[in-house]
């Protein structure tokens, strides 16, 4: 994988500062977001990222930016720490650019975002994985993650979708 060697860094993002980054790398990758809500304006899908959070009190939600260097934003995640439980980690959303895409990226992404919730204590890691996409179940798999749970009839959108949750345990 190309990516090992190159540098990823994960920046907090901010709404105020980082909405056009957001917006234009929602608008490059469109075609997820066409899969998981419908047709949605890059705008629109930037603010969502920046509000969307998980129910509960004691969680702390994390809108990362994900750079190579000091380049422009190749991709964009979010982590829920304390979500579903204390000591839980939620990726609700990991999503790279489509020219980043196939490079190792996302699987380096997804260690240092392990590591970011095993510094704050998480002993899990979980995502939820559309069944439309899979590909992307692939991918978590390989990342050492494995299916906990089936919810179908879940609104995203314009959409409805059966997700996969899938965990996998923070060792250190």
């Amino acid at each position: 994988m190309p990516a090992a060697g190159r540098s990823l860094t994960l920046c907090p993002l901010d709404a105020a500062r980082d909405l056009d980054a957001v917006t234009a790398l929602c608008a490059s990758a469109a075609d997820y977001l066409e899969l998981e809500v419908g047709p949605e304006n890059p705008v629109a899908a930037a603010r969502r990222f920046f509000d969307d959070r998980p129910p509960g009190d004691g969680v702390t939600p994390l809108k990362l930016g994900l750079r190579r260097g000091e380049g422009p934003l190749v991709g964009i995640a979010d982590l829920a720490i304390g979500y579903p439980d204390r000591c839980d980690a939620f990726i609700g959303l990991l999503l790279l650019a489509p020219d980043q895409r196939g490079q190792g990226l996302g699987a380096l992404a997804v260690e240092r975002l392990a590591a970011m919730a095993r510094q704050r204590d998480c002993t899990r890691l979980l995502i939820g994985v559309l069944e439309a996409n899979p590909r992307g179940r692939a991918f978590w798999q390989r990342r050492g993650f494995v299916l906990e749970a089936v919810r179908p009839g879940l609104p995203f959108g314009e959409r409805v979708h059966t997700v996969f949750r899938m965990s996998r345990p923070l060792a250190d």
